[in-house]
């Protein structure tokens, strides 16, 4: 089989995998691949205990202004500190005066009648009210926002049971904007870390006796133009009790039951933005314009040279690939993804190394006599196998006859998957690493650490993995979220550690990965 090699570079917390023809992950190794990873840099490894679904995090009673306790002198080095740097007492979000606030004329009924309309007692709705703050009778620039440029948000919060009239509370959310002011008398806000944040009564509030829903204006820096900015799962902490998820937010599918959907001129850049904004009517009249397209649209990346014959190629008794000029493995990949698509068997693909071709080049034939695939080593032959399966269209038992000539144009044709900030396990990298061989990808930058996290078990240095490949929620004595046991919660990721936010790749997965 073609050789992979791999860099592992920890200093720059990344991790380049260069594939060849190799057929993506488990499904393409072969008993000839190389790895480089250095022996000193990945030590033996140890047991993983994940942590368990559901385990409760008990918090002590929260304190608004914390005073300083004496430093730890106790032999546990994880004790919870609040002077070890590893807690976030929150600094308090700016709040609007008498003459800056925007009043109640910017909440919106939208979102109010979206919360209101929800089953749960209590619940939580994001409504981004005016997405250009330069309509808004504010100055970005004074609050000041980065190329004064922010928005306008409505924070919705019901509560018709009563339990949140105490005041004895702080709803944790998730926010990639940052909040540059608040304009409520009721409510305060403090960023924790990150783009963590949480919402606390202030002195004036009166409780929701007299109305089950209260609305908060916020200005947000930046436009949100993407419902992908919207991050779920936001927490209830009370005094002395476990963090408890605000039901309607506990979704990492779809933002329908905790935001406003954008509409109108806050899906533009800015109001009275000329461009039509696509859709799949306006897509589907402009491209249908331009008639039927060339059969080398359907291989990815467009090859050099397409030569369309005319004639089609009966495949509905399925397509193999023998040995011929491939490894064993790169030929069962292949098999693999085809009899996705179309059954085995069949015709067989005959594939030969014609050295005369230029470097990285093959060339594709489908004609009536049959199929084959000539290149000049065994990695421009997968190649040319990939562009095969490309021709096939579901349902359909014939492919175009047709000349295909091809080579790559850059040498480094890369994919980046950043697990640090978004934790894939490897059976997930695995399948990403079948998908980018499909599209001829050969290098994998798999990010690996950063402050969200770090993903590689050094089982030298535990604790890399056990808090820096951990979100949770916890508190120091002072009630002051803490990170001594685990990352704070990042992304919507929530208070306790059995999301997809959580893991990290053993010793062995990695090595595994790299082979």
């Amino acid at each position: 089989m073609p050789n992979k090699s791999a860099l592992l570079t920890l200093g720059s917390a990344c991790v380049l995998l260069l594939l060849a023809a190799c057929g993506g992950s488990s499904s393409g190794g072969g008993d000839d691949t190389q790895a480089t990873v250095d022996p000193g840099t990945v030590p033996p490894t140890t047991p993983t205990t994940p942590e368990a679904p559901g385990t409760p995090v008990t918090n002590p009673p929260i304190v608004e202004t914390p005073v300083t306790p004496p430093v730890d002198t106790g032999t546990d080095p994880l004790f919870l500190n609040a002077d070890s740097g590893l807690s976030h007492p929150g600094q308090a979000i700016p709040k609007g005066t008498a003459t800056t606030s925007l009043g109640d004329s910017f909440l919106s009924n939208v979102g109010r009648s979206k919360v209101e309309s929800l089953p749960q007692s209590t619940a939580v709705v994001w409504e981004v009210v005016e997405n250009h703050g330069s309509d808004l009778p504010i100055s970005c620039q004074d609050l000041p926002a980065n190329f004064s440029s922010c928005s306008l948000t409505n924070i919705h919060i019901k509560s018709t049971d009563g339990s949140l009239d105490d005041g004895n509370w702080r709803i944790y959310f998730p926010s990639i904007r940052r909040i540059l002011r608040v304009d409520s008398d009721e409510f305060d806000i403090f960023l924790v870390n990150g783009d963590l944040n949480y919402i606390t009564p202030s002195s004036s509030f009166t409780g929701f006796n007299a109305e089950t829903t209260k609305s908060i204006n916020v200005i947000t820096e930046f436009s949100q133009l993407h419902q992908s900015d919207f991050m779920p799962r936001y927490f209830l902490v009370r005094d002395g009790a476990q963090p408890e998820i605000i039901a309607n937010t506990n979704s990492t599918d779809s933002i329908d039951n905790y935001a406003v959907e954008l509409t109108g001129e806050n899906r533009r850049a800015f109001n009275g933005e000329p461009h039509e904004l696509a859709n799949s009517d306006n897509r589907f009249e402009k491209y249908s314009a331009a008639g039927l397209e060339d059969v080398s649209s359907a291989i990815v990346p467009t090859p050099a040279s397409t030569v369309v014959s005319g004639g089609t190629f009966d495949i509905s008794g399925g397509i193999s690939f023998g040995a011929g000029a491939l490894p064993a493995a790169s030929a069962a990949a292949l098999n693999s993804r085809a009899n996705l698509l179309v059954g085995g068997g069949g015709n067989t693909v005959a594939t030969t190394i014609d050295t005369n071709l230029p470097a990285n080049t093959y060339v594709l034939t489908v004609a009536a006599s049959g199929i084959s695939i000539s290149g000049s080593d065994a990695n421009a032959v997968f190649n040319g196998g990939q562009s095969l399966i490309s021709l096939i269209t579901p349902g359909s038992g014939s492919i175009p006859q047709v000349v295909v000539t091809d080579s790559p144009r850059f040498d480094y044709r890369g994919m980046h998957v950043d697990v640090a900030r978004n934790f894939h396990s490897a059976d997930r990298i695995k399948k990403t690493i079948d998908q980018m061989a499909a599209y001829k990808l050969n290098v994998l930058h798999l990010h690996l650490t950063d402050d969200e996290g770090w993903r590689l078990e050094i089982p030298g240095l535990p604790e890399l993995t056990s808090v820096g490949g951990r979100r949770e929620f916890s508190v120091d004595e002072n009630g002051n979220p803490s990170e001594a046991s685990g990352l704070l919660p990042q992304l919507g990721s929530g208070p306790f550690p059995n999301t997809e936010a959580n893991g990290f790749f053993s010793r062995d997965e990695f090595i595994d990965l790299l082979r």
